[in-house]
């Protein structure tokens, strides 16, 4: 799955007027400038991490490491067996 150049620019140009990110002007390559988060956005990241690894760790207590590894591990082979069957289905 992927995501067109355009659809990023929209969610930047968004991320922009919520004063999340700004732009910084690109020496080497004038038509696209750099985005860089701002004190705004890098305040909201952080909010939003410590908000998702609180979560995170609610979560998984109670289970054990190896219960854990075993899903991730279950995840990460049905996952590989997702993109194979993407790939012959556009075959």
């Amino acid at each position: 799955m992927g995501i067109s150049r355009q659809a990023v620019q929209r969610l930047v140009n968004d991320m922009a007027k919520d004063h999340l990110v700004g732009f910084k002007e690109n020496r080497s390559d004038l038509r696209a400038d750099f985005v860089v988060i701002s004190k705004i956005g890098r305040s909201t990241y952080l909010k939003a991490h410590d908000a998702s690894q609180d979560f995170t760790n609610q979560l998984g207590a109670g289970f054990k490491t190896t219960e854990l590894k075993s899903v991730l591990s279950i995840i990460d082979r049905m996952e590989m067996k997702f993109d194979e069957l993407m790939i012959e289905a556009k075959d």
